[in-house]
């Protein structure tokens, strides 16, 4: 087990790391016995494919994402899509609307339940549930409106988790991939490679745990790493628009121009004064709204956290 490194520990980016991998799969002898899994996020499976296969195919390697993974080892017929769990989380909402103390009249808005979702989802991504941060707030006899909103969460998590029984969403399918793993004969006799993540404080909880359960007992696990970018000076744009909303369709189009012209929407961070307007407006363009749901809380700046975890907009501009 080892990780692939340059002379200074870390390939310069990801194509390099990449190039290295196919470059070493390129060169191994065909054993029936054994069988070769590359790991990469789902953004860059069709790349990894390319580099590996040259439009071919192989009998002994395979591209996979956690996810699919998951699907492979530890199969469940009963996995909620995003939207599906978007739904329940609706439902959720609505079943304890009345016992919301900080988002009681926000929760009456369009677009709220996705918002609870994907928070919910990022807190239990970073191995933490909103009861449990709520529950060090109340000890630390610090609450204020962090502390209610967890508490809403943590309500609305309470009643999700029992609307979807045994259905499986996404941080419930690595959880169990984890579990899977050690009993996995594919696994077994699986060397691994994982390329086009992050082991620093970018990786989330439960990505570490599956990569941990792999180096102990796959075949062999071997993790490409790549240096962060370099930091480049940015820019800033004045514009004028004849209302707000044409100056979020015009940050729309610049951030889809961005990310068209090869930019990662990573690199694109907006302060604005209605978090909510823009979700819709960047969604109707195609773009994800949270720019990061792998970013476990502990490592996020507080400002950044507090932007991306409990941007859930209160009714009322009172100044909590």
């Amino acid at each position: 087990n080892k990780v692939m490194q340059t002379k200074d520990g870390k390939f310069d980016s990801y194509p390099s790391a990449l190039d290295a991998l196919a470059q070493k799969l390129k060169t191994r002898e065909f054993e029936p016995d054994e069988y070769h899994i590359v790991l990469t996020p789902d953004r860059y499976t069709q790349s990894a494919e390319r580099a590996l296969f040259s439009g071919g195919g192989a009998l002994d390697c395979e591209v996979l994402t956690l996810s699919r993974l998951a699907r492979r080892i530890a199969p469940n017929d009963k996995v909620l899509s995003r939207e599906g769990g978007v739904m329940l989380t609706a439902r959720a909402v609505a079943a304890v609307e009345d016992k919301l103390e900080y988002y009681g009249h926000a929760a009456q808005y369009n677009g709220f339940a996705r918002d609870a979702y994907d928070a919910m989802q990022q807190l239990r991504a970073s191995g933490a549930e909103p009861a449990e941060l709520y529950s060090v707030l109340i000890n630390g006899e610090t609450v204020g409106a962090t502390g209610a909103k967890l508490a809403d969460l943590a309500r609305i998590r309470e009643k999700y988790i029992r609307l979807k029984n045994e259905f499986a969403d996404p941080s419930d399918r690595l959880t169990e991939l984890v579990k899977a793993i050690p009993t996995s004969e594919l696994i077994k006799r699986a060397h691994v490679y994982a390329v086009g993540y992050s082991l620093d404080c970018k990786t989330t909880e439960l990505n570490r745990r599956v990569f941990a359960a792999l180096e102990k007992h796959a075949a062999s696990f071997e993790y490409c790493d790549v240096l962060p970018p370099t930091a480049r000076r940015g820019h800033m744009t004045v514009f004028s628009a004849p209302d707000r909303v044409t100056q979020y369709k015009e940050i729309a189009v610049r951030i889809r121009d961005h990310a068209h012209r090869g930019g990662k929407l990573g690199d694109v961070f907006v302060v604005c004064p209605e978090p909510r307007a823009l979700a819709r407006i960047l969604r109707e363009y195609g773009i994800a709204f949270y720019h990061d749901e792998r970013t476990p809380l502990e490592c996020t700046p507080p400002l950044v956290a507090l932007d991306n975890i409990y941007k859930l907009k209160s009714a009322a501009d009172d100044g909590r």
